[in-house]
């Protein structure tokens, strides 16, 4: 790529009269950097790494002390925005479709299709959308969370939607849904569910529907009277529910009042507690027959379940 035509597509301006007039590869690892490569600094310090590896331009916010006319030095506002400008022009040539899709629905997309290589579940920043979709020449699909980096990468983008199933049996542990094997997952999330599999079969998409409650999103178990996991139904049940966002919560709370009116309910949130000891003291507090656990980390929630309670002088933080 000429450096002329990559300082315009990036919106750049050239700060010298450089000595060369291409670039061979974008780099945005300083580590990687190869004789002829481009390198865009998200940090000023890897500058002299790129250059002591072969970088013929740099791609910086802010004008260096020491510029030398062998180099290309390209302004840009922002780095992360001139990376998704580069990407936009790189991808135009493939034909990659592009779909945003709000938490949960994202949790769950990337649960599903985390497997399939023609599908990229695209980071929140511009750094790792560089690998993420230069080294795959499979992907036919990007599914995004954040709208604004969607929108700088294509024109068209597509929106991922919860849909009502005409048939849904009501249950903590398992969805069904009409057309659609018995999934392990709360059916408190089964219209996500139900927009998304229906997507991918429009799409023509593989999924291996690979969600447990370690992918974080609203899972169920029983416990018993020690407040230990229990492969067997009991009268007592644990929700560990992701936060997601405030709505989603009371969304997820509302789905249990409505649907599941019996018993005593406790909520815990992941304010009440930072390690395992603090939560096995709030679990043993006093009586009930749901406790609702808002937590950050699962997975590693349900493997505390699992094992015995630590001793008082021990605690796993989380």
């Amino acid at each position: 790529m000429t450096v002329s035509s990559l300082v315009d597509v990036i919106h750049g301006r050239l700060l010298n009269d450089p000595a060369i007039n291409r670039v061979e590869a974008i780099r945005i690892d300083a580590r990687k950097v190869r004789r002829g490569d481009c390198f865009f600094a998200f940090f000023d310090e890897d500058i002299d790494l790129a250059l002591a590896n072969g970088a013929y331009a740099v791609v910086l916010t802010r004008p260096r002390d020491a510029m030398d006319d062998e180099t290309a030095w390209i302004q840009v506002e922002a780095i992360q925005d001139a990376i998704l400008l580069l990407l936009r022009y790189l991808l135009s040539s493939r034909d990659i479709r592009f779909f945003h899709a709000k938490e949960p629905l994202f949790a769950l997309a990337k649960a599903c299709l985390g497997k399939n290589r023609a599908v990229a579940m695209l980071a929140d920043t511009a750094y790792g959308l560089m690998e993420t979709l230069l080294e795959n020449d499979q992907i036919t699909h990007c599914i995004g969370r954040e709208g604004k980096i969607l929108g700088m990468l294509s024109a068209d983008v597509g929106e991922l939607t919860p849909l009502e199933a005409e048939e849904q049996e009501h249950s903590l542990f398992e969805t069904r849904l009409s057309g659609f094997a018995p999934l392990p997952l709360a059916s408190r999330l089964a219209p996500e569910l139900f927009g998304l599999l229906t997507w991918c079969q429009d799409e023509k998409l593989d999924n291996h529907c690979d969600i447990s409650g370690e992918e974080g999103l609203f899972y169920a178990c029983y416990l018993t009277r020690e407040n230990r996991f229990s492969s067997k139904p009991t009268a007592r049940v644990a929700i560990i529910d992701y936060p997601f966002s405030d709505d989603y919560i009371e969304a997820s709370l509302a789905y249990i009042d409505e649907n599941f009116r019996w018993g005593k309910k406790r909520i815990i949130r992941q304010s009440e507690w930072n390690d395992a000891q603090m939560l096995w003291e709030l679990l043993e507090k006093d009586r009930f027959d749901f406790v609702y656990l808002e937590c950050r980390e699962p997975s590693e929630v349900l493997g505390l379940l699992k094992s015995p309670r630590p001793g008082s002088g021990e605690s796993t933080l989380f």
